[in-house]
């Protein structure tokens, strides 16, 4: 029988902030080159090469954040890079709907909370 080790993921992660940082750097230069190869073909004049450029950019962030560690097992590229991965909580099965969960709803409640954080508070009068 295997053993297992018991771990909190939610506050004991294994991974530090600089290899999630690095592999996110990964990812996102990824990204921006395959949105940029999307935008030269693809764009034909309705509005803005830099608007098509930005939507092909979200667009292709949220699919490649969503389908590629579902067919690699937890990995992206940059994860892989790194040795990282998504482990589910709970030796789960990552499934489609988990990450379309992780992907829009807790990341964007994350960059919301942090934003939040940092932009200056406006007064009301």
């Amino acid at each position: 029988m295997a053993s297992c080790i018991s771990m909190n993921t939610l506050t004991a992660s294994p991974v530090g902030v600089i290899e999630r940082g690095i592999a996110l750097i990964i990812d996102l230069i990824i990204n921006v080159i395959i949105a940029l190869i999307i935008s030269f073909v693809f764009h034909k004049g309705n509005f803005s090469f830099f608007d098509f450029y930005i939507i092909a950019l979200v667009i292709l962030s949220h699919v490649y954040s969503i389908i590629l560690p579902l067919l690699w097992n937890g990995y992206t590229i940059g994860k892989r890079v790194m040795g990282i991965r998504i482990a589910p909580i709970l030796n789960n099965r990552l499934t489609l709907s988990r990450l379309i969960f992780r992907e829009f709803l807790v990341k964007n409640l994350l960059y919301r909370f942090r934003a939040r954080r940092h932009l200056p508070q406006v007064r009301q009068h």
